[in-house]
């Protein structure tokens, strides 16, 4: 890159990981992505550099406070930032990014499409940058149909999951287990009860769980940003006539935004037992 920021560079995972080490050797506290999710829940390369910064972090064994950032999948939370300061401060920022990286900030301020909103959220969990764990945890999530509020929960092998009211019981945790895949490809997670291992295979629309088989293509999901959930064809999860299905979706579709309250949780939504931070302009210690 040249000295007037025109060209590029290109970076291997030793180079991120010893700017990364400088950089936040430094810090008081660390502000970062989810490195606990799966594409396409969140950017496939923005998960992989939340997940080195957390490795450089541990590496540091400095006690620093670390937050982890929700992004796209709080576009079906409650906003919780306020409109005539915070909100407009962030679409300053997000306008002034757009700016450098050249794509149309149409989506970003206006309120009229369903992903608008996600500049009006800010959520993130609390950690320690020297707690133990792998660069990738694996954190079962209550999944809630935006439309109803209720939760899909596990009725086990052989039948299909229902939609009932959130009540923290165990059969209503699940997990993405993500597949070896070339990148950009979708269709390559598998949707897991944490209780049972199942995984849920649709059948022309209906659902069922079955043993888990990474070579059954009716297995294989693409879990997506704002709240979708969906296979090959378009079939997306969602609430029809009460009942938990994949169908054919049209994008503005209210019953068809599953959303992913992961073990991070969120206090006043859903089942409400966990909490999942707000952030209100100040590092919560």
């Amino acid at each position: 890159m040249h000295s007037d920021g025109t060209g590029a560079t290109t970076y291997d995972r030793a180079a991120l990981t010893a700017i990364l080490r400088v950089t936040l050797s430094q810090a008081t506290e660390i502000y970062m992505l989810n490195p606990d999710t799966v594409a396409f829940m969140e950017h496939p390369d923005h998960i992989l550099a939340a997940r080195i910064t957390r490795t450089v972090a541990q590496s540091l064994h400095r006690n620093l406070p670390i937050g982890y950032h929700i992004t796209y999948p709080t576009g079906g939370l409650p906003k919780n930032l306020d409109a005539a300061e915070q909100t407009l401060r962030k679409r300053d920022v997000v306008g002034s990014y757009f700016a450098i990286d050249g794509n149309d900030a149409g989506h970003v301020f206006g309120e009229y499409i369903w992903d608008g909103n996600w500049v009006a959220h800010c959520y993130f969990s609390m950690a320690h940058a020297n707690d133990a764990g792998a660069e990738f945890q694996l954190r079962p999530f209550e999944l809630v149909n935006e439309y109803s509020g209720r939760c899909m929960v596990s009725d086990g092998a052989g039948h299909a999951p229902q939609l009932a009211a959130c009540s923290g019981a165990a059969q209503q945790n699940w997990y993405w287990q993500q597949l070896p895949a070339n990148p950009g490809e979708k269709n390559d997670t598998l949707f897991v009860n944490a209780v049972t291992h199942n995984c849920i295979d649709e059948h022309d629309s209906s659902l069922v769980e079955e043993a888990c088989n990474p070579n059954t293509s009716t297995q294989r999901w693409t879990p997506w940003d704002f709240s979708f959930v969906y296979r090959l064809q378009n079939h997306c999860l969602g609430e029809q006539d009460g009942a938990l299905v994949a169908s054919r979706y049209a994008m503005f579709t209210a019953q068809y935004p599953m959303v992913a309250i992961d073990a991070y949780g969120l206090d006043g939504y859903a089942s409400g037992r966990r909490a999942l931070r707000r952030c209100q302009g100040q590092w919560p210690r």
